[in-house]
Order: C-alpha cells, then sequence, then structure tokens
C-alpha cells in the first residue's frame, strides 16, 4: 500500500493477510478389508483449508479402543486435499473376532474432525485340529473294537477335534483320504449320527456287512480343512454260513 498525506508520498507499506482456519477435516469412509490378523481400512480425506496434519486409527478391544500395531501413511506433511484416497492397517490381531473401529484426523491449526467409526471380522484362517477316532463295539459305551478285525455286531465311531475360531461345522469320511468325500457325516441316513454342542464330537454306526477303509476330516464354519485322520478298518460280518 502507498500513504499519501497531502504533500508528499510515504514509502510503500506491506500488509499481510491473516487466514484463519475454523473448519474440521471431513473423513469419508471407504471399503474395510481383514486378514486373520489385521484389519485395512480404506477412507477419504477433505481439508481444504490448512491441510491434514495427523491421522489416529484405533480399534475396540476389551471394552475400549486401543492404538494401533501400524498405520500407513499417518502423518501428513503436504496439504491433502479433494478428498485423496488413503487407508491405515492395524495389525497384531486375534483371528475371527469382531474389532470396531474409529479414524480421527487433525488439521494443521488443531481442528478436528468427528471420528468415522465402523467395524469388521477377522478372517479365520486355521484349520481344526487333525481328527481322533474311537472304534466301540455294539455302542458308543461298549467294548473296543480293533481297527481290522472281523465282527458280527454294529461299529461305532467316536470322533473328535477342535477349532480355536470359528468352530466346527462337520465331519467328512473318504474311503481313501485323497477323494469321494462324502457330505456330512452327521445327516447320513442310517449313520445315526449325533453330535454334542459345539460339535467337538461326532459319534455314528455301522451296521452292515463288508470292509472298508476310513479316513475322517474336520470342516470349520470358515471353511478350513483339517488334515486327514489316520486310517482305520471296520469289518463286519452279519451273514450265517450256508
Amino acid at each position: 500500500a502507498t500513504m499519501y498525506d497531502g504533500v508528499s508520498f510515504s514509502e510503500n507499506l506491506t500488509a499481510g493477510l491473516l487466514k484463519i482456519d475454523l473448519t474440521s477435516p471431513i473423513i469419508t469412509m471407504g471399503e474395510a478389508t481383514a486378514t486373520g490378523n489385521s484389519i485395512t481400512v480404506n477412507y477419504k480425506l477433505n481439508d481444504t483449508e490448512s491441510g491434514i496434519d495427523s491421522v489416529t486409527c484405533t480399534y475396540a478391544a476389551g471394552g475400549g479402543y486401543s492404538p494401533h500395531v501400524s498405520v500407513s501413511s499417518e502423518s501428513y506433511t503436504s496439504t491433502v486435499t479433494n478428498a485423496s484416497t488413503t487407508s491405515c492397517t492395524m495389525t497384531d490381531l486375534n483371528q475371527y473376532q469382531y474389532y470396531p473401529y474409529k479414524i480421527c484426523a487433525t488439521d494443521k491449526v488443531g481442528n478436528t474432525t468427528t471420528c468415522a467409526t465402523g467395524g469388521i471380522t477377522t478372517k479365520d484362517t486355521t484349520k481344526p485340529t487333525k481328527p481322533i477316532v474311537t472304534l466301540k463295539l455294539g455302542s458308543a459305551s461298549g467294548s473296543t473294537y480293533s481297527s481290522g478285525k472281523w465282527t458280527n455286531q454294529d461299529v461305532y465311531h467316536i470322533v473328535t477335534s477342535s477349532d480355536s475360531g470359528s468352530g466346527i461345522a462337520y465331519y467328512q469320511y473318504s474311503h481313501d483320504g485323497k477323494t469321494g468325500w462324502s457330505n456330512d457325516i452327521g445327516t447320513l441316513s442310517g449313520w445315526v449320527g449325533s453330535y454334542n454342542s459345539n460339535r467337538t464330537q461326532l459319534i455314528y454306526r455301522i451296521n452292515w456287512s463288508g470292509a472298508w477303509n476310513f479316513y475322517i476330516r474336520a470342516v470349520d464354519n470358515a471353511g478350513n480343512v483339517s488334515d486327514v485322520s489316520s486310517v482305520f478298518t471296520v469289518r463286519i460280518d452279519k451273514i450265517s454260513p450256508k
């Protein structure tokens, strides 16, 4: 600016422009994805004035939000405008657990967002334990049946496994351990299959004459398949000599 006193001109004076930012950043939540032990959340940021300074991603576990273990692009050193897309990843989480999360941003003059929130369940990537099969004669509480021995009684199979994630869904059998896997044994007609409450145990019977090899495997609710059980052989002869 130039000042004039009516007689002579003064030297030029330069005025600075004062900028005030009273507007909070805006977060728009995008897609969230999960692995067995991590969550990645995509989001968009918009701050057209002073610019984004930092972003905090946290997840809720045990009743309260906990700081993330690692976040990509956590600190911003340049102005982020026009809803630029970014993401954060929270790691070292438990499998098959629901995690609420929130994302908060602060601009360069200290305005903070209304935190964006969401939630997602981590995946179950752990297979059930290898099934153990116990064989009994006549009933589930009968005497022990030795694999491969001929008998004229029904043979009951007691199958046990466990799963630390989504839980056991069902068991299957195969005669060669590689192909021809059955539907859920518990649903097979004539096998009289019975599960316990959490499906860690299945009892069923074989009551017809013949000789077969059996292999058993467990499938959990996330579709993970266990290692195949040790082979066992059932031989039943209920046909009288002629």
